[in-house]
């Protein structure tokens, strides 16, 4: 994900890099042709990954995206460098709003906020006028087997291992 304009410009300057580099392979001669294939697969797959990133953070700087999907803590961290985005803030910006040196963010989101508290991640989700809707928890029981079944599933293994250890000695005779 691209977190910033100066990414975003050394993004560009490598989709440039790997778009030259697929027209060399293109053109490229002996090479064998599985060999040829893979590597060109593997560039087109930089080039789009590339394309991807550069559409989403443009997307997100003009403000295209009208909501975020946060369905899990990580894509909740990842919805707090994108609404930066949106909001058209640096980094800079969102430091001074929630009074933290810029460097601290930046290490926040160079790691995409798996190092701040929860504390923390609603602070700078406030700071952001975040409008988060309530999470639904929902709470599975465990399956616990019985002393009983754990028993017959421990015999019914101790058989298929006894079995196939005397096909294998059955085999080595």
């Amino acid at each position: 994900m691209i977190k910033n304009d100066k990414q975003n410009s050394i993004t560009k300057q490598k989709l440039k890099e790997f778009q030259s580099a697929l027209t060399e392979l293109q053109s490229q001669e002996g090479l064998h042709p599985i060999l040829k294939k893979a590597q060109i697969d593997g560039v087109k797959s930089q080039i789009e990954d590339f394309e991807r990133d550069i559409l989403e953070y443009e997307q997100l700087k003009k403000g295209e995206i009208n909501f975020l999907v946060a369905d899990s803590l990580p894509n909740f961290q990842l919805a707090l460098i994108k609404t930066r985005i949106i909001k058209g803030w640096t980094q800079a910006d969102l430091a001074s709003k929630v009074d933290m040196q810029e460097q601290q963010i930046q290490r926040y989101e160079a790691c995409n906020y798996s190092t701040a508290t929860i504390a923390r991640l609603s602070l700078i989700a406030e700071a952001l006028e975040m409008d988060i809707q309530p999470i639904k928890i929902e709470f599975h029981k465990p399956y616990h087997f019985s002393e009983e079944i754990d028993e017959n599933r421990l015999s019914i293994i101790k058989k298929r291992v006894r079995e196939r250890n005397n096909k294998l000695f059955e085999l080595n005779d």
